[in-house]
């Protein structure tokens, strides 16, 4: 049994993280590009689905970065426990990712990892090194674009 597939067993939201993770992915998000706007309403979706945010709508935001010439915007949440608290945690992130040219003739399977790690697995040309076939082989690790799981 793999590392994820015992990681599923052990953890309660394993599947759920796994599967959001290959939602993330699945959108391209490419650096400098309006890709990022995409990626934007693409969290914006995923937060609106909880149950939290479906009672407090007002506790995300769009922000506008200002004076972007593409247009982008950050994404704001707030989630509260008790109003009536001051301390408060932040947790910041980004969502741009470099370009996948340098997946050379996998560069479009960069977004879909189970497709990627399928290709690499039949591939027989030697596209990784040994220790990533290794990780690969494992089933130990997720392969795609921006994924480190």
């Amino acid at each position: 049994m793999s590392t994820l597939q015992q990681n599923e067993k052990r953890y309660p939201h394993a599947e759920r993280v796994l599967a959001l993770t290959k939602e993330l992915v699945h959108q391209p998000s490419i650096s400098g590009t309006t890709q990022e706007i995409d990626m934007a309403e693409t969290i914006h979706a995923i937060l609106k689905r909880n149950p939290y945010f479906q009672k407090n709508p007002s506790h995300i935001k769009q922000v506008p970065l200002e004076k972007d010439p593409l247009g982008r915007v950050a994404i704001v949440a707030m989630l509260t426990k008790e109003p009536e608290r001051k301390e408060a945690t932040v947790l910041l992130s980004h969502f741009d990712v470099v370009g996948v040219d340098d997946f050379g003739l996998y560069k479009e399977d960069a977004f879909l990892p189970e497709q990627l790690m399928s290709r690499l697995l039949a591939e027989q040309e030697g596209y990784l090194d040994n220790d990533a076939r290794k990780d690969l082989e494992s089933g130990d690790y997720m392969f795609g674009r921006a994924v480190w799981i």
